[in-house]
């Protein structure tokens, strides 16, 4: 019975460590979907400018899509972090 006491309370420390690195990424990627989503508005708005030439517009636009792509990653990301949640099955347990 220590043993399985011994188990059950290192599984319990490895998921509040997991948590707390779940809890740190889905902060982190909030913090770079943001910074990013404000670089490609500043990149919209130079593809929409129309004292910029042709040439620089378009290079502006390929930016502004890669930011788009970039965004859309940790997006995905971040839903992946969100559904990864092993505490409240970890704490419904008796031990």
């Amino acid at each position: 019975m220590t043993d399985f006491g011994s188990t059950s309370a290192q599984v319990r420390t490895l998921a509040m460590e997991l948590e707390r690195y779940r809890t740190d990424a889905l902060a982190s990627a909030a913090t770079e979907i943001r910074r990013l989503e404000d670089e490609r508005r500043r990149q919209d708005a130079k593809v929409n400018n129309p004292r910029l030439t042709p040439r620089l517009r378009s290079m502006f636009q390929v930016k502004r899509d890669q930011l788009a792509r970039q965004i859309a990653r940790l997006t995905k990301t971040q839903a992946a972090f969100t559904n990864l949640n092993v505490m409240p099955a970890l704490l419904a347990q008796p031990g």
